[in-house]
């Protein structure tokens, strides 16, 4: 693997340089590692070379190259300070350098001249990750660093098994007990914090601890994910804080990867009737899933539906459409391939019959959670 390695780097130009970094810097494990000296538009064919079977006939399912809107702001800061960190450069800033010293592969490297290692492909890539941070910044600002750092005490306390559990505490939307929540915290390999992990405000009208109520998606897809059956692209759990003016933890609400949800619009209202691409949890398992709307809807009106993203995840949507006793029916306007995130509501409005034997509503696509 070594040697294809090698060889994959040398057709960027990048040898010289990766045979002087740890051997596991270059691994199909890590491929933004990879960013240090290959440039973005030429890595599939660099990284294919050498990890074939993660490709698809030559095509690299990389994340960062075809879906970056699905990472978080933090995956992208994160693979921007990869670079350095893989030629070697020291962190600045003392929480990431915690993290990186952390990783096997990192190695501080003594050199005499920042432009030994400094490459104009390296610079390049980092330029265009930061771009991208700051718009995904800009759209998903996370919470101050104050209220982050409340955070990172309250989950430094669970490493050590004694987190604080409030009174007040919910799971999957519902309330529940403090052993129920206490018994679901000692999960292996659930609710774990980084400096990766995004804290981001939760809008007050999903907020069941009320204001104060802050995000922790522990669970987003890692920039390190290229096949899509990667267990790095999968996540379900996300917690969320509340805090008090004083810092105290009020309330704690533990919650699962859902899916979009359905309401029926009608003279009373908007009603919940259920949720659709069930399951469809990464883009692996993206498809076609339907839900029943009884044949009762059948009025001979225009039936209005909402798909509302109530919970922390994205949804990538390729269409949506009825089936009236198997006729697809599409809606006054077409849904073309569409992003939601939470808190996000598409309006969909249909000519239905005055009388049918079945309704369904049927949605490709799938969701990620983050």
């Amino acid at each position: 693997m070594r040697a294809a390695l090698l060889f994959a780097l040398a057709l960027a130009g990048a040898a010289p340089a990766a045979a002087q970094l740890p051997r596991e810097v270059y691994s199909c494990e890590r491929p933004e590692l990879w960013l240090a000296h290959v440039a973005h538009a030429e890595l599939p064919a660099a990284y294919c070379a050498a990890c074939g079977d993660r490709c698809d006939e030559g095509r690299m399912p990389w994340s960062l190259l075809e879906r970056p809107d699905a990472l978080a702001c933090r995956e992208l800061q994160y693979a921007s300070l990869a670079i350095g960190a893989a030629l070697g450069e020291r962190i600045r800033d003392p929480a990431w350098r915690a993290y990186f010293t952390a990783q096997p592969w990192y190695r501080v490297r003594r050199y005499r001249a920042r432009p030994a290692r400094w490459t104009a492909v390296a610079r390049g890539n980092q330029r265009w990750l930061d771009a991208m941070g700051r718009r995904c910044r800009e759209a998903r600002p996370e919470v101050p660093a104050r209220v982050r750092r409340l955070v990172e005490r309250w989950f430094a306390a669970l490493a050590e098994g004694r987190p604080s559990i409030p009174a007040r505490v919910f799971v999957g939307g519902g309330p529940s007990t403090r052993a129920e929540v206490r018994e679901l915290l000692r999960t292996p390999e659930m609710f774990r914090f980084t400096q990766r992990t995004p804290v981001v405000p939760t809008p007050l009208e999903h907020a069941l601890g009320g204001p104060g109520t802050v995000s922790v998606l522990t669970s987003v897809p890692s920039i390190s994910c290229v096949t899509a059956d990667s267990e790095d692209c999968e996540g379900y759990e996300a917690l969320e804080l509340t805090f008090d003016a004083r810092g105290r933890l009020t309330a704690l609400h533990a919650f699962f990867a859902a899916c979009p949800h359905v309401y029926v619009v009608d003279a009373g209202g908007a009603r919940r009737v259920g949720e659709i691409l069930v399951r469809r949890n990464r883009a692996s398992l993206a498809g076609v899933d339907s839900l029943s709307l009884g044949a009762e809807r059948c009025t001979g009106r225009t039936l209005e539906v909402e798909l509302r993203e109530e919970e922390p995840e994205t949804t990538f949507l390729e269409g949506v459409w009825l089936e009236v006793d198997g006729v697809r029916v599409d809606p006054a306007e077409p849904v073309r391939p569409r992003v939601l995130r939470r808190g996000d509501v598409l309006v969909l409005r249909f000519e239905v019959p005055p009388a049918c034997g079945a309704l369904q509503l049927v949605a490709r696509g799938h969701y990620e959670p983050g």
